[in-house]
């Protein structure tokens, strides 16, 4: 791994156009996609992290996608592997935060992010990118891919780790988005193997393996090999477990809550921050529901540049009860 001053970030996964419906059916343009999200908040923090970001995936070749790339690199998010694709297109969100529940849909008809291990020179980037300090991906990348693709992000991470990258994984199950359910247990379970911290959800998780309680799918994914493991459930607790510790965690309570849809990937990027930063990962949670709490009071999946919290200099969150 790199030194501290120079630690190198990948987030892999999908990138979206968003459309959100402000009011009235007047529509604000976004970028979004977990994996971008993440990207740009931990981009945000790149000075308090002493590290470059590089977003890991695959947009068409059009106008929208033209405005992205310009997005990110705004962001100083770096773009050197994301391929423009002819004939592909770039994935689209469509989000009303008006209604209870929120609606969402998703457009991935062609998307481009599903061929990335198909790009001819697709092996430059992943022989760069397993030399990596940390690396983001999310099950909703994974369910993009065919089976032979979902082998290659297996070899990448299984490298990546050998040589001593930290992978992070969002399991972020979703049914729709999986043939079966026996399909997601199986390899799901065998990404496990190659990952350092999972942050999941309570309720996906209970409904892919049936778990009984947030500590009981904490368990089960040690069992499977991962040492850290944050279990989000539903922003009034998180269950923090590794080898030494388990915890259930309060959090308080947020609101006048605009939009649900970003929180999660919030929580995830500031926790992920903190970790980075070398804070305990009960600590860390804190983090994670600060960036959180600020993403429910937003109209898109992204917090504006200008309402970005201050995690590690003026707001640090207080954390003497750890």
């Amino acid at each position: 791994m790199t030194t501290q001053a120079n630690l190198k970030i990948a987030s892999i996964g999908e990138s979206l156009l968003e459309l959100v419906n402000t009011h009235n059916q007047e529509f604000q343009m976004n970028f979004s996609g977990d994996a971008a999200n993440i990207a740009v908040y931990l981009a945000r923090y790149a000075d308090d992290l002493n590290a470059k970001i590089d977003l890991v995936t695959a947009v068409g070749n059009d106008d929208y996608s033209l405005d992205m790339l310009n997005y990110w690199q705004s962001e100083h998010v770096g773009t050197q592997f994301i391929p423009q694709l002819r004939d592909h297109q770039t994935g689209l969100y469509l989000l009303n935060p008006n209604t209870s529940p929120i609606k969402s849909s998703y457009y991935r008809q062609n998307t481009a992010v599903a061929e990335f291990f198909q790009v001819p020179d697709h092996m430059d980037c992943v022989n760069a990118i397993i030399e990596y300090d940390y690396i983001f991906f999310s099950g909703q990348f994974v369910s993009l891919l065919n089976q032979l693709d979902r082998e290659a992000l297996l070899h990448l991470l299984h490298d990546a780790h050998n040589k001593n990258a930290k992978i992070i994984f969002d399991p972020n199950y979703r049914e729709v988005d999986w043939a079966n359910k026996r399909q997601a247990q199986e390899f799901l379970q065998r990404l496990l193997v190659h990952t350092d911290i999972v942050i999941t959800g309570y309720d996906e998780e209970a409904a892919l393996f049936n778990d009984s309680s947030p500590i009981a799918t904490a368990q089960r994914i040690h069992e499977w090999g991962v040492e850290e493991v944050v279990v989000k459930c539903g922003g009034k607790q998180c269950v923090v477990s590794t080898e030494n510790k388990e915890d259930r965690i309060p959090l308080t309570n947020v609101e006048n809550i605009v939009n649900t849809a970003g929180a999660g990937e919030a929580f995830n990027a500031g926790y992920i921050a903190a970790r980075i930063n070398q804070i305990k990962p009960h600590a860390a949670v804190l983090y994670g529901h600060k960036l959180a709490s600020q993403a429910l009071l937003q109209h898109g999946a992204m917090i504006e540049r200008d309402n970005m919290p201050a995690l590690f200099k003026s707001t640090t969150p207080k954390t003497t009860e750890f």
